[in-house]
């Protein structure tokens, strides 16, 4: 989430960038990001820092670096430079703060300022991640391999295995979301007719988006909600595919979201935990209706999963619930005219032709 706005920041900055390069800029920022999570031997909620965000910001910088056209030398230095700005706490999410949405951009913003430094011969650290106060040791204990992180390098490419998220929450929730939405259309029952819904999942992905139980149940701001199992199953359940709205001050207020969150039931599954602690969660769903009938699955890829790939009809709709939130309105035209520049992208001479598409009209800003 680091590498386009970054890449597509620098290439700005150096001025009639082509979309074939942009695809270039974003494909080598995401197989730094990729190739550096896979490396990694420690889970999130054990070493306290939200991946995304921190390795994001070695993601940008390549992103950003190679949209900038830096030689292998400047690289080097951007790395080094960028390596003094990384931080990314898992924290953020414990404490429901909207800096979790903020830690990916502030990671877009040091990438551009590095790459700018560099170009112009500002000196970084050069051992960056193996050297004896690097990346490795500091942040992640020695707890990284190395040879992950080279293997076949410009081969092969671990950014095939990303996933893409269909719902605006934590990526932990959507197998329960996928899972409960399955059920729903199964079963035709309205919420009232449920007695409880039990969710199994591995303990980290319970630490994640399920505690404090409470907390999660009855979510008082929006990051709350987006990291609650309680609170995404309830609201899939009653009205479908969650939507950006689904998580606004309003519908925090929704009793029958609430009602039905509080009659979930989460745990850690010790079954799940043992065959997928290192991935994104699986789910386990029970839903026991009232009149003593039960309905089960268990979703172990969700949508988004390259095994379980979203469709460009469920792409576009997620741009367009994204585009009707935007901070100054656009035009009803936007998301379908994005989605459209995006198809052709390598098409495209200069990224004006992407990015005139997002700016307000009239060239008004928020303020």
């Amino acid at each position: 989430m680091s590498a386009v706005p970054a890449a597509i920041a620098a290439g700005q900055l150096r001025g009639g960038l082509s979309g074939t390069e942009l695809i270039a800029a974003v494909a080598a920022g995401l197989e730094v990001t990729c190739r550096l999570g896979v490396a990694i031997q420690v889970d999130i909620v054990e070493s306290g820092f939200i991946y995304s965000s921190l390795l994001g910001y070695f993601g940008a910088t390549a992103a950003a670096g190679r949209a900038l056209g830096l030689t292998e030398d400047e690289m080097l230095n951007a790395f080094g430079i960028v390596y003094s700005s990384v931080a990314g706490n898992h924290q953020v999410t414990r404490d429901a703060s909207l800096m979790k949405r903020l830690q990916p951009g502030l990671a877009a913003q040091a990438a551009v300022v590095a790459v700018q430094l560099a170009k112009r011969g500002i000196r970084g650290v050069q051992n960056v991640f193996e050297g004896a106060d690097g990346f490795f040791r500091i942040y992640l204990h020695d707890r990284a391999d190395a040879e992950i992180v080279l293997d076949r390098l410009g081969a092969r490419f671990e950014m095939l295995n990303l996933s893409y998220k269909p719902y605006p929450c934590c990526r932990d929730t959507h197998s329960s979301i996928d899972a409960i939405l399955q059920l729903r259309d199964e079963s035709s029952r309205p919420a009232d007719d449920i007695e409880s819904i039990r969710v199994g999942m591995t303990a980290p992905g319970y630490q994640m988006v399920c505690v404090p139980e409470e907390v999660r149940r009855a979510p008082t701001t929006i990051v709350e909600a987006q990291f609650s199992i309680p609170y995404t199953v309830a609201a899939a359940w009653i009205d479908g595919t969650p939507r950006i709205g689904h998580f606004s001050d309003e519908s925090l207020q929704r009793d029958d979201i609430l009602k039905l969150a509080a009659r979930v039931e989460p745990y850690a599954d010790q079954d799940i935990d043992r065959d997928w602690r290192r991935f994104v969660t699986p789910a386990k769903v029970i839903v026991q209706f009232r009149d003593g009938k039960t309905a089960e699955t268990q979703v172990n890829y969700p949508k988004g999963h390259p095994r379980k790939p979203m469709t460009l009809a469920q792409s576009a709709a997620k741009t367009a619930d994204c585009a009707s939130f935007a901070a100054v309105p656009l035009p009803a035209d936007t998301a379908a005219r994005l989605t459209s520049a995006v198809s052709t992208l390598e098409q495209l001479s200069d990224i004006s032709e992407l990015t005139s598409i997002l700016s307000p009209p009239g060239g008004h800003r928020s303020p």
